[in-house]
């Protein structure tokens, strides 16, 4: 019997973030009589370290700043140690160390998970155009570049100058079952929120960051309190922009209309609390929030930005609304709470759309076989 082949992840660091959920899963699904994976982390963080090694999941922490050089020869010394067959690294920070440090441990087959959301700004693209010089650099020591969205695939092509055979889309994906709701979550959320379980709530789910932008549908709310007077809006998540989001809906008169719970362990929980989710981004990759709020039931309202377009199809499965543009996301939410068959009937086709597009058995399947060698054979099927 042959034996599991070594892959070594690498990851800036195991904290909350898109990528490292993304990670965690895929770990939780992979085969493990054909791979054996160990993560590596540039930083020391708690949250899914934990998860991780309870799943039996071999962790290294090192120790440093982000950038610190030391870290490229510390994974040259993991690498040559451990011999894995495959390094696969996620993000900037661990593709710029680890890619380079992989090669130079003696391993093959390298791949580089591209997360980020693409760069739209004409200015921020000239200047990033050295770190994409590098990285066009390091892309000639990869197998592949896999990209969550069409979009981005696109992006690393024209802007970065990856070789267009070098990308491959791999979407995002959730477990479908975990976010299926309970009759019981509705009411335990609203209490939790002490917000009646008759009234609309508008929910939200992500870092409390600028690029998130909150801010705009704090600035949708009086449009909508206006109509809707005893709406609410829960907003779960933590970040640097909790005490600003709370400044701005107080200077709008609309902070008694707002609930900030914080970081939810479970938050599956909370989608059932909801009765329109919004995601109100102003730059987004993918959007792995929105895949769980299909999931969960829940009509959604996007903004257009990144690969959301390839998730939400406007009028079919949920609505979309320009980025930064607070009239036009509170037109779309008042238009599904006038509405409610459109809302079901969007909800309804985006949860088909969970289990036949972004499964996650259909995207491990796609990633175990790059692995394996042979997702040329298969990857236009």
């Amino acid at each position: 019997m042959k034996s599991p082949i070594k892959v070594l992840m690498i990851i800036d660091h195991l904290g909350l973030g898109g990528a490292q959920t993304l990670l965690v899963d895929l770990l939780a699904g992979l085969d493990r009589k054909q791979f054996d994976p160990l993560v590596c982390s540039l930083r020391k963080s708690r949250h899914f370290v934990d998860i991780l090694k309870n799943s039996n999941i071999r962790v290294v922490e090192l120790p440093g700043g982000r950038y610190n050089p030391i870290k490229f020869f510390r994974l040259v010394a993991l690498v040559r140690r451990e011999r894995p067959a495959i390094v696969h690294t996620h993000l900037l920070g661990s593709r710029l160390f680890g890619v380079p440090a992989a090669r130079f441990g003696g391993v093959g087959r390298i791949f580089t998970h591209e997360h980020s959301a693409p760069e739209k700004n004409r200015r921020s693209r000239l200047a990033m155009q050295p770190l994409y010089a590098l990285e066009r650099l390091l892309m000639h020591l990869a197998e592949k570049a896999l990209a969550v969205t069409e979009d981005t695939a696109r992006f690393c092509i024209e802007n970065k100058g990856f070789p267009r055979e070098k990308v491959e889309v791999i979407h995002n994906w959730i477990d479908p079952q975990r976010f299926h709701p309970r009759p019981q979550w509705r009411n335990e959320m609203r209490k939790a929120w002490q917000v009646p379980s008759e009234v609309p709530v508008i929910g939200s789910v992500g870092r409390l960051n600028p690029v998130k932008g909150h801010r705009y549908l704090v600035e949708a709310a009086p449009h909508l309190l206006s109509k809707y007077p005893d709406m609410h809006f829960v907003i779960i998540g933590e970040g640097e922009e909790l005490e600003s989001l709370r400044t701005h809906a107080s200077r709008l008169g609309v902070v008694s209309a707002f609930r900030f719970p914080g970081f939810m362990t479970k938050v599956e929980q909370a989608y059932a609390g909801f009765d329109l989710f919004v995601l109100p981004s102003v730059r987004e990759s993918f959007g792995l929030v929105v895949l769980e709020a299909m999931a969960a039931g829940c009509p959604i309202i996007a903004t257009d930005v990144g690969g959301v377009s390839e998730i939400v199809e406007a009028g079919r499965n949920g609505l979309l609304a320009r980025p930064g543009d607070p009239v036009t996301l509170a037109a779309a939410i008042d238009r599904l709470l006038k509405e409610p068959h459109l809302a079901s009937h969007l909800a309804d086709a985006a949860l088909k759309d969970v289990g036949s597009r972004f499964s996650r058995g259909k995207a491990l399947e796609r990633l175990q076989e790059c692995y394996r060698g042979d997702h040329g054979k298969k990857a236009h099927d």
